[in-house]
């Protein structure tokens, strides 16, 4: 009886196989770390010239950092900048548009509502090389609005607005489409109270500052 409530036994080769799988696992992925670690902390002669998984004399880790962020006129720290940006702007915008697409595809109902949820899908079945194909032939200097823009001054493609559309592209989707099935989940019980007790629609902010 007692074996019984205790449950099946565990096959000890199973264990140690999934153990041995687990421990070279952890070392595939922790060996490639590490060299990073080592290399960063060596010339470039000595990453070709020593162990390439044990550091070496002299250790240069905080020289080489120094080296990369003074390259060229501080160049590192503009790219660090652009990344910050892009990353800042697409979030905010993935988030508020986003959460917009999600409530209203989730609390109403609508004409269009198919092709709009299409849309919100449409960076999942097409290609980043498409998408970016698409971008040059609008805004580049062969484009539709590239005439228009480059009489402004105004550069999208290989600068910085060029790829906060890129990334706002990918990432707007994955917002919309975590966003619908919680909302669903939710139901539309709070908006209904509250519109029945006098509170007006989505736009005028009540609802969402309320409940």
């Amino acid at each position: 009886a007692s074996d019984n409530l205790r449950g099946p036994r565990e096959n000890p080769l199973s264990v140690a196989s999934a153990t041995l799988f687990m421990v070279i696992f952890t070392v595939y992925f922790l060996v490639p770390i590490w060299w990073l670690l080592v290399a960063s902390s060596k010339t470039q002669e000595d990453i070709l010239g020593t162990n390439g998984l044990w550091f070496s004399s002299p250790f240069r880790l905080l020289a080489n950092i120094g080296d990369v962020l003074t390259y060229q006129n501080w160049l590192f720290l503009r790219w660090l900048v652009n990344s910050l940006i892009v990353a800042s702007a697409a979030t905010l915008f993935s988030l508020f548009s986003g959460a917009m697409a999600g409530y209203a595809f989730a609390k109403y109902e609508f004409r269009g509502k198919a092709f709009l949820t299409t849309l919100v899908d449409l960076p999942f079945s097409v290609s980043p090389v498409i998408s970016g194909l698409v971008y040059v032939l609008l805004f580049g200097l062969q484009g539709y609005f590239g005439e228009y823009l480059q009489s402004r001054g105004i550069q999208i493609i290989f600068a910085v607005p060029g790829i906060v559309l890129a990334t706002i592209f990918v990432t707007f989707p994955f917002v919309a489409r975590e966003l619908v099935p919680l909302m669903q989940e939710q139901g539309t019980q709070n908006e209904e109270a509250a519109l029945s007790l006098g509170a007006a629609e989505l736009w005028r902010q009540q609802i969402f500052d309320r409940l």
